[in-house]
């Protein structure tokens, strides 16, 4: 499986950066796996503000992806505004 990681930390996959509110990502927030059979999921890594996906808090554990799946890190209201993903959020 192919693992990507997701957060605040250099050491990411993914460097998310919230310069107005940082406290609204974790240094390792989500990881998105792509596995043998080539279907992806999104897991959040346990974090304060959670992980949304398609404006929805996500349970724990994977959750399966979709093409056009609008992903957002650290609340729902990164998600879309005025019809436009912003910056801690992606389609998928």
């Amino acid at each position: 499986a192919k693992v990507i990681t997701v957060g605040r930390h250099r050491l990411n996959d993914v460097q998310l950066d919230c310069p107005r509110v940082p406290s609204l990502l974790s240094r390792q927030h989500a990881e998105i796996v792509c596995d043998a059979d080539g279907l992806h999921s999104v897991t959040d890594k346990n974090t304060l503000n959670g992980t949304y996906l398609n404006g929805n808090l996500i349970p724990d554990g994977p959750c399966p992806l979709r093409n056009g799946d609008i992903i957002a890190f650290g609340g729902p209201a990164n998600v879309l505004r005025d019809n436009r993903t912003l910056k801690n959020s992606f389609r998928f």
